[in-house]
């Protein structure tokens, strides 16, 4: 049940930072970008880690 829940958030910052990653480029504000691309890829690092860890432990 926590994995789920971990991986539910972590989908829904992941969204919201695409968003105001769109919202940026649009805007023209470069700092934010280069920002945001690194939490999301932290973002897509952990929420891989967390649904491999999910999935070894089902079996």
């Amino acid at each position: 049940m926590l994995k789920n829940i971990e991986i539910i958030s972590s989908v829904i910052i992941m969204l919201i930072l695409i968003v105001f990653l769109i919202w940026k480029i649009y805007i023209g504000s470069t700092t934010f970008i280069i920002i945001g691309i690194i939490m999301l890829a932290f973002n897509l690092y952990y929420l891989v880690r967390e649904i491999k860890e999910k999935n070894k432990n089902k079996f």
